[in-house]
């Protein structure tokens, strides 16, 4: 005779669906669906040659913007939840918190909650930044984000046409 299946406990959740950074998000008006654009691990700031030396520095800091999108799904666990996410330098100094909200997870658990994130770093250097998410104080990932910091080149110096 076979054993029959216990009925399993309920798996948990929230779950991490998605966390990246990318260019924006579109919102479709009808059904509230998201279309993501250009997903991105990498910013260049390029600077002009007429950028003077100081900057960036730590007293003239330039402002990289950047945009991304965490996508949780409820699982187990509809209701509120806290989500919170801490910027880390490329020091490895826990800068800044950059968000946090407390967000109502949908009682379905294929449901869940998107959400847009919209925040300026503001630069010394370049360097690899982390950006660590939690869920209800407990970490549930990192999102890397490389800042590089060019300044062009002067182009060469043309003779005048006297010698």
């Amino acid at each position: 005779m076979a054993k029959k299946k216990k009925r399993s406990k309920p798996n948990g959740g929230p779950y991490l669906a998605a966390a990246f950074f990318c260019e924006t998000t579109i919102e479709d008006k009808q059904d509230g669906s998201l279309s993501i654009i250009r997903m991105v691990d990498q910013v260049t700031l390029s600077l002009p040659p007429s950028t003077p030396a100081e900057i960036p520095s730590e007293q003239h800091r330039l402002p990289v913007y950047a945009s991304g999108l965490l996508s949780f799904k409820t699982g187990d666990s509809p209701g509120d939840h806290t989500i919170r996410v801490v910027m880390e330098s490329p020091s490895g100094k826990r800068a800044e918190q950059v968000f946090e909200q407390v967000v109502t997870f949908t009682p379905q658990p294929h449901g869940g909650a998107n959400l847009r994130l919209n925040h300026a770093i503001m630069v010394k250097k370049g360097g690899l930044f982390w950006f660590h998410v939690y869920l209800d104080g407990k970490r549930v990932t990192r999102m890397p984000l490389q800042i590089i910091v060019q300044r062009a080149e002067m182009p060469p110096r043309q003779p005048d046409e006297h010698g």
